[in-house]
Order: C-alpha cells, then structure tokens, then sequence
C-alpha cells in the first residue's frame, strides 16, 4: 500500500490522499449494496444497508455466509486501506518526528485522531450513497427520509465505533508482522465471529451477541433499532446502543493507550 503524499500532521492534508479515495469507493459500494438487496420500503434499506441487517439471519430468514460476508466487505476494504497507517508512517517519520519520548506519545496520538478522522469520512460517506441510491431508485419523500434520520445517525455512530476499534487492532498486530498477516488476523476474528453468531440458534445467538465487541457494533441486533426501521423482530437483542457505542469507544481507547506504549517502547535505531 503506498503512503506517497503522506505529509504528517492532524489536518485532512496529513492524511494518504489514495487512503482517502479508496474509502469513498468502499463508500460508493455500500450504497450499491441496494442494487443487489433489492430495493424495499425505506427502513427496510437502511436496516440492510447501513445496520448489517443480513448478519442477523432470522431477519433474512436463512444463514447465507456469502450474503453475510458481502454485506460487510465495503467496510472489510475501508479496514485494509489503513490497516499500516501508523506502522508505515512510524518507519517514514521517525527520523524527524520523534526525536524524544514525549514526542512519541503526541505523534501516536495525532495518528489515532487521523484515523478517526478517516472512519468519520468513509461512514458519512457510507449513509449519503445509501440515502442518495435510495431516493434514486426508489423516490422516497423528504419526510420519509427524515423520519430514518435517527436511526441512520445511530447507524453511522456504531459503525464508526466498531471500525474505530478494528483499525486499531490491526495497526497494533502490524507493528510486529506483515500487513496482510494482521488484516486477516483482525478481519478474520470479526468475520467468524458474526457467522458463528448467525450459525447459532437464536436463542444461545441472543445471550451471546452483548458479549461480543463484533456484533456490539452491528446496530441490527439491537431491537431499538430494528424498530425504528420498522421491523419490530423478536430475533434482536435488547441492548442500548449507547452503551455498545461506550463499549466500542472504551475498547478504541484502551487499544490507542497499548499503541501508544509500544511505540514508545520501539526501538527505532
């Protein structure tokens, strides 16, 4: 992955100009994904399109791994586009940018801000192509479009949460291997574990969803949400999405602070 015009700094200036539009892309195929889900009442596409609704098979009414695994890949290539950010700027700036230890802390700092400015990008992004692609192809009302404001933020609040945190796991596994070994580490794991979880029955599925950061950040299992969309299911978990969203971003911050330490700690020699 080249970092060329990687120039450093907390502005938008400082981020990968190919990182960035390659996260508009991711953004532009989840807003494609209705052209393949097919083209339903409005909260049925935001339910599929924006809060992983095919990760919650019953709402489906079948365990598809394929359909469940393309409704997660714009957000699986937005993962691999910045999985080295801070491992390959580390071996870029070391030279100039972190001539002390206290320099390290703040330079690591402003890196995890930049990627959290990046998954802020790619998820307003993500919720403008679906809103667009469904006004295009289905003419839905301004009111109606409103009316799905809520549950759309709190899509875009999650989602942001959740890659927060899978991004900072994956550049942490990358400090100490390949690129592509800690992509599919991170990618792996979140993967299996939405699968297994959908593979369960519903019931073992339902006692196991708050336990797991993964489906923590997939709004459709919460029920607040599914009945915002309309889809008052029994199959969703009655979980706050307040307190996922504080899980994830705890779990974000905890992953930063480790980043921080080992970066500290690197030999850069």
């Amino acid at each position: 992955m080249s970092r060329k015009g990687d120039k450093g700094g907390l502005s938008l200036v400082g981020l990968r100009r190919n990182a960035l539009l390659g996260l508009l892309v991711c953004a532009l195929l989840r807003g494609a994904l209705l052209l393949w889900i097919g083209i339903g009442d409005p909260g049925t596409c935001v339910l599929f399109a924006l809060a992983g609704g095919a990760l919650v098979p019953r709402l489906i009414g079948s365990f598809e791994p394929f359909v469940q695994v393309m409704s997660v890949a714009p957000g699986l290539l937005a993962l691999f586009q910045l999985s080295d950010y801070v491992p390959s700027a580390l071996g870029r700036e070391s030279s100039f940018a972190l001539p002390r230890v206290g320099g390290r802390r703040l330079w690591v700092g402003e890196k995890c801000l930049q990627l959290a400015a990046c998954v802020a990008i790619y998820e307003t992004a993500s919720a403008s192509a679906v809103l667009a692609m469904m006004v295009f192809l289905s003419g839905a009302a301004p009111a109606v479009l409103a009316a799905l404001l809520l549950p759309v933020l709190q899509c875009v609040l999650l989602d942001f949460a959740l890659l927060l945190a899978l991004l900072l796991c994956a550049n942490l596994l990358a400090l100490g291997r390949e690129t592509i070994v800690a992509f599919a580490t991170v990618a792996g794991v979140h993967v299996a574990a939405l699968l297994a979880l959908a593979a369960v029955p519903g019931d073992v599925a339902k006692s196991l969803a708050c336990w797991l950061p993964s489906a923590r950040g997939v709004p459709a299992w919460h029920l607040s949400l599914c009945e915002l969309c309309g889809n008052a299911s029994d199959v969703a978990v009655d979980m706050s999405l307040a307190v996922s969203a504080a899980v994830l971003l705890a779990l974000s911050a905890a992953l930063a602070l480790v980043l921080i330490r080992l970066v500290r700690g690197t030999d850069l020699i």
